[in-house]
């Protein structure tokens, strides 16, 4: 156990419930379900509405997961840009299909507010916000980029803001059924953070003795993350309403010890699974998915999570058909040997389980999220798309 990490799972037994009328239970929001593509927009310049109404034709496809960066969507402080979701928006209504959000800040926070914060290398107290880390993962993979500090006000002040206009601008449309919980992150909705390499995770160490005397807990531990992962989660609760508020695990957090980042994200699916919410349903994913990844408490954590309670599934962790060595764990399979193969594990466990494969259990996962270029793929391969028709079975029946 961490030093200081009791209290925190202490606190999740009394949660709040402010029993206001007209709010829908959980019982009653009809979250995710089915397969969801994958539409990453790393720059506005990418989008093309016709690939939008490509991805939803696809008849196995029950909505899109529109990945988005914050930077784009609030060009200037205050000033909004949300003609991407409003576009989605109608294509989905128009075919009765859903959207799932995930907007991304941390790296991708607007330059405007990453302007207001001071480099901790150029001061290194406690006004510092920001420091220069590495991108361990995704599109810009090794790039430099300056990344607000995860705990920093002024940031997480400017996210919540941000947050609270998406909400009234979409909290009534039922056609948004979840949104992904961000804010102490890096490059994806994920619970990660740039520490893969020792200079960096050196400067993290740097970083918080700024911030914390010796002998405080908060000293080379991820409390201070721990602590704001909870904050944004019970924010996400409070601001939106009807949708479900997703948890993406992650293997990213600061790698301090043995057991600290694995420890340390199960107290944060903990917190989540305790927190009583009238407002939203929960949900818990795992954005990692591939078929060698069954042990990392990825899928299997996710399952977990589902016999209490949550609403449970999964991305893959690239698009099967770019990468099917990489998806399926072995040299020379085609996309749909690899497909079935990922899929083996993501169902293993579950009430479909023997049919692709594993055994059969009492999970009873309920979406899954393929990349675009998957789903594109299957619209001119019948073998692909019949395997997409039977995932789409299993997650709705």
């Amino acid at each position: 156990m961490i030093a200081g990490l009791t209290i925190l799972i202490i606190s999740t037994v009394n949660r709040r419930n402010d029993g206001k009328l007209g709010i829908k239970t959980p019982a009653a929001i009809a979250g995710p379900a089915g397969i969801y593509a994958v539409y990453v927009i790393n720059d506005p310049g990418e989008f093309e509405i016709g690939e939008v109404g490509r991805l939803l034709d696809n008849p196995a496809v029950s909505g899109i997961a529109l990945r988005l960066r914050w930077e784009y969507l609030e060009p200037a402080e205050g000033k909004y840009d949300l003609s991407i979701i409003n576009q989605t928006l109608a294509e989905a209504k128009q075919r009765q299909k859903n959207i799932s959000l995930i907007i991304v800040p941390g790296f991708y926070t607007p330059k405007w507010l990453i302007n207001q914060l001071v480099d901790c290398e150029e001061k290194s107290t406690r006004e510092c916000g920001k420091a220069m880390f590495t991108v361990d993962y995704g599109a810009g993979r090794g790039d430099r980029l300056s990344l607000p500090l995860p705990w920093n006000e002024t940031y997480l002040g400017g996210w919540k803001k941000f947050l609270g206009e998406i909400a009234g601008r979409y909290n009534s449309q039922s056609a948004i059924v979840s949104i992904a919980v961000a804010g102490p992150t890096s490059m994806s909705a994920e619970m990660s953070l740039p520490g893969d390499s020792p200079a960096d995770l050196e400067k993290w160490r740097r970083i918080l003795e700024i911030f914390y005397p010796a002998g405080d807990p908060h000293r080379e531990s991820n409390l201070v993350i721990i602590e704001k992962w909870q904050e944004m989660i019970d924010f996400y609760e409070q601001t939106f309403s009807g949708k479900s508020i997703v948890v993406t695990r992650g293997s990213g957090l600061l790698k301090f010890g043995p057991r600290n980042p694995q420890e340390s994200k199960e107290i944060i699916i903990n917190y989540f699974i305790k927190a009583n919410y009238p407002r939203n349903q929960k949900a818990n994913q795992t954005s990692g998915l591939k078929a060698c990844r069954e042990n990392e408490g990825g899928i299997e954590g996710v399952k977990q999570t589902i016999r209490q309670g949550l609403i449970g599934g999964a991305q893959f962790n690239s698009s099967v058909v770019k990468n099917p060595t990489t998806m399926g764990c072995a040299d020379g399979l085609t996309p749909e040997q690899a497909l079935k193969d990922v899929l083996r594990v993501y169902f293993n466990n579950t009430t479909s389980g023997s049919r692709w494969g594993g055994q059969n259990g009492e999970a009873a996962l309920k979406y899954l999220q393929l990349y675009a270029a998957d789903i594109d793929y299957a619209n001119g391969h019948p073998e692909f798309q019949a395997i997409l028709n039977q995932v789409s079975r299993d997650l709705t029946d």
